[in-house]
């Protein structure tokens, strides 16, 4: 049975000015993803919470899993200069 998954937030790095338009296009130019969302989820039974990096059209390049959400925010803030403030919380239907 697979644990249900809830993303809790989110943030556009585009939006932020981490990563820009150029930036976008020369990734698409050379045929690699770029981050550009990233995403923070957490499976419902599970310990921890797992940092989701997608690219320009949401999909999946790579996750990292952290033991808190502190510990999320943290790694956010260092690798991409996002603040606690800067994320949005997830719209539930």
């Amino acid at each position: 049975m697979e644990s249900e998954e809830i993303v809790l937030y989110r943030v556009d790095l585009l939006e932020h000015g981490s990563v820009d338009n150029a930036e976008i296009q020369e990734c698409k130019k050379m045929q690699i993803s770029c981050v550009r969302f990233l995403e923070i989820v957490y499976y419902k039974g599970d310990d921890g919470f797992i940092l989701l990096l997608n690219d320009e059209n949401n999909e999946w390049i790579n996750d990292m899993f952290q033991p808190t959400l502190d510990a999320v925010f943290a790694y956010a803030k260092r690798r991409f200069g996002i603040e606690k403030s800067d994320w949005k919380e997830a719209e539930h239907p």
